[in-house]
């Protein structure tokens, strides 16, 4: 009961975070949530099956922390580059594309010259 009550919680957070954002920024965002929950459930006994005497100070939380810190630097990474790469998180909420701005820019359409020729 009380994981339906937490769960319930964080889609009304996740919703209000994601209410005023495009479609895309948002989904990016679900699935590195995603991806890391996985990466670090299933990455853990690979990590400490080598490093296993290395974490016992840890006790009884060594799983949780590996658990943890597996997730948190995939969503790390994986946020940073798709925001970055992907939903255009560089660019200001007022930049407008348009083809002169961008043709002016990176001279792609050189400006029209206007016929000076004397006769």
């Amino acid at each position: 009961m009380i994981s339906i009550i937490i769960s319930l919680i964080v889609a009304v957070l996740f919703g209000f975070w994601g209410y005023g954002k495009k479609l895309f920024p948002v989904w990016a965002f679900a699935f590195n949530v995603i991806i890391a929950v996985y990466l670090g459930v299933m990455l853990t006994p690979a990590i400490l099956k080598p490093a296993g005497e290395m974490l016992k100070f840890l006790g009884a939380y060594t799983n949780v922390t590996v658990m943890l810190a597996a997730a948190i630097i995939y969503f790390v990474i994986a946020q940073f580059l798709s925001t970055k790469y992907l939903t255009g998180g560089v660019l200001k909420k007022s930049h407008k594309f348009s083809l002169s701005s961008y043709s002016r820019n990176y001279k792609i359409f050189p400006p029209l010259q206007q016929n000076t020729a004397v006769n």
